[in-house]
């Protein structure tokens, strides 16, 4: 292998298994992508409710839905990703609203990339666009396109320009949501698509902060009942019960999916993001590590999360493209032994991860290590540890009453055993090395390679 191979293998060996979200992956996921279990099923015209768990791949899967739908006879497609703002969505028309507003901005953009000598769209859909710019936006659609694409950046805009001024003034009227969600799928006809699919991929894990909008997107539902309009919904999992619990319009008008993946499916995963990366070179997980231990570690602690997988594998390839053959089983050891699978708290349902593993922790255990978690960016003070977790006192005490040493040291062994026993054995790890709870002598208790994010590689170690 050239240093040059070794440099552009390393780049795109960091892409493919180190970007942690499909957001960063926009440009070459159409070549790695494999579609989930129910893929076709999704691509019928009727409207989804798609929930996955964190890492699952809904944003991808969205994306790739996406670039199916918008091409010549297939549905004119748009993704929202509404982020919670104070006061944004006080009603449901707010919502819908917005939602109307970004899909009528992304079939303007439709104009900038249109073959203008090979067809052009009746007049009347000039028609009917501007009017609904003036609604949903508040603005002119010649204004907005003059605005939003200069002339020397978009080739296109000078046509799309020629047909707008064309074309007859909209009529004086105000349009309610189904009307505007109507207009918005004649254009999308007329222009040659089938019909309108709005994506929903919120950027938000949690449900908390979310509810009220959710509660708010669910009741657009009613007035988006027309014929060629399409709702495909990607919500993580905390997500569902808010919908279930705040309304019955959901279940009723849209198909409840869960996207799920084959375990074989994950090596599937692997083996197409290396050999993309590696220029066909690698194909297969022995390609990296030759062990066969390795395998069923990796299954263990990525169970059937593509997240996970990508995580746990990326600080292997690392060193993989820095020597001439496949990792063996002590090196393999020592990489997972500096590199360990991500520990997350799901505090809503509260079990802890490593990787996707979820494990078992007794109450008292768990208690301490949500304490740590909780403080995970600085070093927790031995005796305030004690008294905060153990005791559960918010106050320190100023002098010792008893002596609470021997019972925090006890406490930090079970928690240790409880966590990580079973991971030191797999990866040859000394009993006396620990891997997540660290105690560093006469200063405190510190938490290493815990994220923030389900699946993700700490930003610290």
């Amino acid at each position: 292998m050239t240093h040059k191979n070794i440099s552009a293998w390393d780049f795109n060996l960091d892409r493919a298994f180190g970007s942690g979200v499909a957001e960063r992956e926009a440009e070459w996921l159409a070549d790695v992508f494999l579609p989930p279990m129910r893929w076709e099923h999704w691509l019928e015209s009727t409207s989804h409710l798609i929930i996955g768990a964190s890492g699952s791949g809904r944003t991808a899967v969205a994306q790739q839905m996406l670039a199916y739908a918008n091409q010549a006879g297939r549905p004119f497609a748009f993704l929202w990703r509404p982020v919670p703002q104070a006061g944004a969505y006080r009603s449901w028309e707010q919502v819908a609203r917005r939602l109307l507003r970004a899909g009528v901005e992304d079939l303007v953009a439709r104009l900038m990339d249109w073959d203008w000598e090979a067809s052009v769209p009746p007049l009347w859909a000039a028609t009917l666009l501007h009017r609904l710019t003036l609604d949903v936006g508040g603005f002119p659609l010649r204004e907005f396109v003059m605005q939003r694409y200069p002339p020397g950046l978009y080739p296109h805009v000078s046509q799309a320009l020629e047909w707008i001024e064309a074309a007859p003034s909209p009529p004086d009227l105000t349009l309610n949501v189904t009307e505007a969600a109507q207009y918005l799928v004649v254009v999308a006809q007329a222009m040659g698509y089938s019909a309108v699919w709005a994506l929903l991929d919120p950027p938000f894990e949690a449900a908390g902060e979310v509810t009220p909008l959710l509660q708010r997107i669910a009741e657009v539902l009613q007035w988006f009942d027309v014929r060629g309009w399409v709702f495909k919904w990607f919500l993580p999992e905390p997500f569902a019960r808010v919908l279930e619990q705040s309304t019955v319009v959901v279940r009723r008008r849209m198909t409840v999916e869960y996207l799920e993946w084959a375990r074989e499916s994950m090596r599937d995963l692997v083996r197409v993001r290396l050999a993309w990366a590696t220029e066909g070179q690698w194909t297969s997980l022995r390609d990296v590590v030759e062990d066969v231990t390795f395998e069923a570690w990796l299954e263990e602690y990525g169970q059937t999360n593509p997240r996970a997988w990508l995580t746990l594998l990326h600080p292997f390839v690392r060193r993989r493209v820095q020597q001439d053959r496949p990792l063996q089983r002590s090196e393999w050891q020592e990489i997972a032994r500096h590199y360990p699978p991500p520990l997350f708290l799901d505090l809503t349902a509260q079990v802890a991860y490593l990787g996707a593993k979820p494990v078992t922790l007794q109450r008292a255990a768990w208690r301490l290590l949500l304490h740590l978690y909780q403080h995970r960016d600085r070093l927790c003070e031995r005796r305030a540890l004690y008294y905060r977790a153990i005791e559960g006192v918010d106050e320190v005490p100023l002098d010792d009453r008893i002596d609470w040493r021997n019972t925090l040291d006890s406490a930090l062994h079970r928690l240790r055993e409880q966590l990580e026993g079973d991971l030191r054995q797999q990866i040859g790890a000394d009993s006396k090395q620990a891997l997540y709870v660290r105690t560093l002598r006469s200063k405190g208790v510190r938490l290493a390679h815990a994220t923030p994010a389900f699946g993700l590689r700490a930003l610290t170690r």
